[in-house]
């Protein structure tokens, strides 16, 4: 008779430790970043720690090393400003198996930024979340989100008036709004252009109807780039593809492979899109590689 031994504990829970209490809604502003640590304890075989696996803000983990018992002390920065911060953590076993995830969620300022953090470039819509904290029992009734182009002085404008407020974890806010950037600056004075990339600030604006008070998120100003927008009516062939009259972009296709396997097929094709740049191409160039399989979508993207 064979016998196997099968390890199926979990590892212990790594602890997260920051100088603000996990749920922290305070409405300080911290001016400098905040350092806080994810740790795991040194423990016996079966509860051992091998990798930490660490998020921020939502962003792709990280894994770090333990020490041969275990142990590790990870020190996590995160900026300054009002924005609301998020650690995550996981404990894995040298065969994979995961702990319970540890999180930490800290909330700065009364007005601030939850998402995007990291300024995303894109052609045409950006998914943006933000909040409005209670000021002295005072909840606020609705938001805006304001534009102006980064680099200048100019009064912000409305890119979204009187959107209306959810709450999540009891905090007001703007959750997963899909702002649509391709229109922004089209009619202002002046206007931005439409033809090359240009960086946006962006803020959110909460209004508190009680006090009749506008209250924005100044300390976590967020940004996006902006592309061409997609082509338009007006094209025109060009080589191999076809180009906008109006923005300028550029768009090329071909299949490099194709092959019938049994009632299926294999087909890899590739999308080339190019945006003009004052008098110069390439800045803004995207390669799109398709590879088509039975049930199966395989898409990468390769920046040039």
């Amino acid at each position: 008779m064979l016998t196997f031994k099968v390890e199926a504990t979990q590892p212990l829970t790594p602890t997260i430790t920051c100088p603000y209490a996990n749920g922290y809604q305070g409405g300080y502003t911290p001016t400098a970043p905040v350092t806080c640590t994810v740790s795991s304890t040194a423990a016996p075989e079966s509860y051992r720690t091998n990798t930490l696996s660490i998020s921020v803000d939502g962003s792709a983990p990280v894994n770090y090393q333990t020490n041969v018992d275990g142990s590790l002390s990870q020190a996590i920065s995160l900026p300054a400003g009002s924005f609301q911060r998020r650690i995550t953590a996981v404990a894995k076993k040298t065969n994979g198996i995961a702990s319970v995830t540890a999180s930490h969620t800290m909330t700065f300022g009364y007005v601030g930024a939850i998402s995007p953090l990291t300024g995303p470039t894109v052609a045409s819509s950006v998914m943006v979340s933000g909040y409005g904290a209670s000021m002295s029992g005072l909840q606020p009734t609705s938001a805006s989100i304001e534009w102006r182009k980064q680099g200048t002085s100019n009064a912000w404008d409305a890119a979204e008036s009187n959107i209306p407020l959810t709450t999540k974890s009891g905090l007001k806010g703007v959750y997963d709004y899909k702002l649509n950037v391709s229109n922004i600056g089209v009619f202002s004075s002046p206007s931005l252009p439409q033809n090359i990339p240009v960086t946006i600030d962006l803020r959110f604006c909460f209004y508190y109807s009680s006090i009749a008070e506008w209250f924005c998120s100044d300390d976590s100003g967020f940004s996006v780039t902006r592309l061409p927008n997609s082509l338009d009516s007006a094209v025109a062939s060009a080589g191999p593809g076809i180009v906008s009259l109006v923005s300028g972009k550029f768009n090329m296709s071909t299949t490099d492979y194709s092959q019938q396997v049994g009632l299926q097929s294999l087909s890899v094709s590739r999308t080339q899109c190019l945006v003009k740049v004052g008098q110069h191409l390439s800045l803004a160039m995207r390669q799109l590689f398709l590879v088509t399989v039975p049930l199966t979508i395989l898409i990468m993207v390769i920046t040039i």
